[in-house]
């Protein structure tokens, strides 16, 4: 009764009618906030029932109208920019994940599945925002939501918190690009073989590119570039000739003197040496085989290093043996009796059954090149005596 007779009484003041109506609604109690949270007490009726007594977000037996962290996120609620216009009505409250909850009605601002109150006092990233409002907690560009739950290199950082998630020795950021270098499914941020080598890549990224070929070894599937994959060299330190580079990092795996990619280590070229040439058919591919035509001499030293020759004879001391010299003869003529050349095949073809044999000429330096046919039908020419 005492409220409506003031009111009546201001009516008959000469009072602006904006005015009027504030000290009638403080009269009222319209305009209270019992909690001092920014919030008019009549706007935090959350479910809109009439009874302000049963809105307790947080459920900690405050109500909202008298509770001063209205979320119970550790953060008061007049500082969660609850009413930035300071009207009293939190219609423009600040809603950093845009869902359903204002931030202080929300438990996690931003959304990214780490409650606002285990992120508080956190900037991971340094990057000015905190990580309670910030939706990449560790700036690596993977959402903390795609990272919460997870510790991929084991480190007891959990990924959204950690800057190189597979402990590669990369950052996350770098390798988040989209790539999985080894195709197994796992990119290369959360891979920590990203050639799928079988070596990982935090002993493989010292800047290292054996081959020369561009590709640092980390990202290289052939770190030699011998043709043969290191996952099918490395096996556990594997140095077949026993010098200073083991197999994966030398391009002559047997020290024979001969490239491991010029001994058909791989014959349809897809890394996999199962194909790989044999010679002598003794198990053991001629790129790893010391001997490579099983006639007890060491291809390296071997005068006719892909034809047996035990007895290594050479009687022209030219420094190839007997078997691999070429023989010189008169003009011969296949299918015709009148010879044009040295030898002349009239209609008819050559068939040489020797993959190591072929047929030499002379090169407009003088010197002398047999032509051969490797795997695939490539042809090959190697320096060779010039035919006495």
């Amino acid at each position: 009764m005492k409220n409506v007779l003031l009111i009546a009484i201001l009516y008959v003041l000469p009072i602006p009618n904006d005015t009027l109506l504030t000290y009638a609604n403080m009269v009222c109690g319209i305009m209270d906030d019992t909690d001092n949270d920014g919030i008019f007490d009549l706007n935090e009726d959350i479910n809109g029932n009439g009874n302000l007594d049963d809105d307790d977000t947080d459920f900690d037996g405050s109500p909202n109208y008298m509770d001063d962290d209205d979320d119970g996120d550790g953060l008061l609620t007049v500082d969660e920019e609850s009413d930035p216009n300071n009207d009293g009505d939190p219609a423009d409250a600040l809603n950093t994940d845009g869902d359903a909850l204002a931030n202080y009605l929300d438990s996690d601002d931003d959304g990214d599945g780490v409650m606002t109150a285990a992120e508080l006092g956190l900037d991971t990233d340094e990057d000015f925002t905190p990580d309670y409002l910030d939706d990449d907690d560790d700036g690596d560009s993977v959402l903390t939501a795609d990272e919460v739950g997870l510790d991929t290199d084991g480190d007891l950082t959990p990924d959204y918190l950690d800057d190189d998630d597979d402990g590669d020795g990369i950052s996350t950021l770098a390798e988040n690009n989209g790539d999985d270098t080894d195709s197994d499914g796992a990119p290369n941020y959360i891979d920590d073989d990203d050639d799928g080598d079988g070596i990982t890549t935090l002993v493989e990224n010292n800047g290292d590119d054996t081959d020369g070929d561009l590709i640092l070894n980390y990202l290289d599937p052939d770190d030699d570039g011998d043709g043969v994959n290191t996952i099918f060299e490395f096996n556990g330190n594997q140095n077949t000739d026993g010098d200073a580079l083991l197999d994966y990092l030398d391009e002559d795996d047997d020290g024979d003197g001969f490239l491991t990619v010029d001994e058909s280590s791989d014959a349809n070229g897809d890394g996999n040496p199962n194909d790989a040439l044999d010679q002598d058919i003794d198990g053991v591919p001629n790129y790893l085989d010391d001997d490579d035509d099983g006639d007890g001499v060491d291809t390296e030293m071997d005068n006719c290093p892909f034809a047996p020759n035990a007895t290594q004879t050479d009687d022209d001391s030219d420094g190839f043996g007997d078997v691999c010299d070429i023989k010189t003869m008169e003009s011969i003529g296949l299918n015709t009796s009148t010879p044009s050349a040295d030898f002349h095949i009239s209609d008819s073809q050559v068939y040489i059954d020797n993959p190591y044999k072929g047929i030499i000429l002379m090169g407009l330096d003088s010197l002398c090149y047999r032509l051969t046919i490797d795997f695939g039908g490539a042809v090959k020419t190697e320096e060779v005596p010039c035919p006495e």
